[in-house]
């Protein structure tokens, strides 16, 4: 684990000297930080504005320091009140592990515009209590022979059952593709022409990213492992 404490602790308070009197609230840990901004209601641009302020003045001090460090951030939805900021920060939690662990989902994720994805990571939430989401693939986690087909699946199904695309980007033969797609099939009993098997497989993966059940080998699909501020 990286410690970031101090210049999370430099770029919070460069923060507070800028920001209007009273407008924020802040907790400063040794690998990540909380924020909590006070915004005219219904005004989203004001909030974007200060996450992105925020944003700049860490990956400043994470500079200036040398730590070797980069930035996730998982911006939580607005509440009414104080007593309610505990929801907030669950939700920016959960947007950051999704920022940390999903690929393609971006390194600032505000839980608003997770969309399908808040399913994901509530379900990986769950910890012991995951639900089994398709048990013919489930078998496949643990198998080290499987990890390709796994990501060749993956891949597969980001790009929406896009071949020409999925073989592009994983610099494979047509015909490799296939064959990986239908020994796939064959082990996890399943029907990749099905809508719901295919719904079931892909919500499956990602809460497995999710839960640490199913990890990428291929360096460019799996992002790296982040510490940052928590908005």
């Amino acid at each position: 684990m990286v410690d970031i404490e101090e210049p999370l602790t430099r770029a919070a308070a460069e923060l507070r000297r800028i920001m209007p009197r009273g407008s924020m609230l802040d907790l400063i840990r040794r690998d990540h930080g909380v924020l909590l901004f006070s915004c005219a209601a219904g005004d989203d641009s004001q909030l974007t504005q200060r996450v992105d302020l925020a944003l700049r003045l860490t990956d400043a001090a994470l500079a200036a320091s040398g730590v070797p460090a980069s930035v996730i951030a998982g911006v939580g939805g607005r509440r009414a009140t104080l007593e309610c900021a505990h929801r907030s920060f669950q939700e920016a939690r959960l947007s950051a592990d999704a920022a940390r662990l999903l690929p393609g989902i971006g390194e600032t994720v505000y839980w608003s515009e997770l969309g399908v994805h808040q399913m994901v990571v509530k379900l990986a939430a769950l910890d012991e209590e995951v639900p089994v989401v398709h048990q013919g693939l489930a078998r496949l986690f643990g198998d080290a022979d499987a990890q390709p087909l796994l990501e060749t699946l993956e891949t597969y199904l980001d790009v929406a059952g896009n071949a020409q695309l999925t073989a592009e980007r994983l610099n494979l033969h047509r015909t490799s593709l296939y064959y990986r797609l239908q020994r796939l099939e064959q082990l996890a009993d399943t029907d990749l022409k099905d809508g719901v098997e295919r719904l079931a497989l892909h919500l499956a993966l990602k809460v497995a990213r999710m839960t640490g059940q199913y990890a990428p080998r291929r360096g460019s699909m799996t992002p790296p492992a982040l510490s940052g501020m928590r908005p």
